[in-house]
């Protein structure tokens, strides 16, 4: 019982570092690249960022 709640919190764990380093790579995209050049509509899309996150950071 231990060791399996000591591999749940390891997953749990990976899994918070993940969506953090996602979320630190879509913040830097965000603010290091120039939006101009796309429409507006576009990049309010989260789904503009998808690429990049994945590329960056793959699961």
């Amino acid at each position: 019982m231990r060791k399996n709640f000591l591999i749940e919190s390891q997953n749990h764990t990976k899994t918070k570092d993940i969506i953090s380093k996602s979320f630190l790579a879509w913040t830097n995209f965000y603010l290091t690249h120039s939006l101009s050049g796309f429409p507006k509509k576009q990049t309010k899309s989260p789904l503009f960022y998808i690429p990049f996150i994945l590329e960056n950071f793959p699961i």
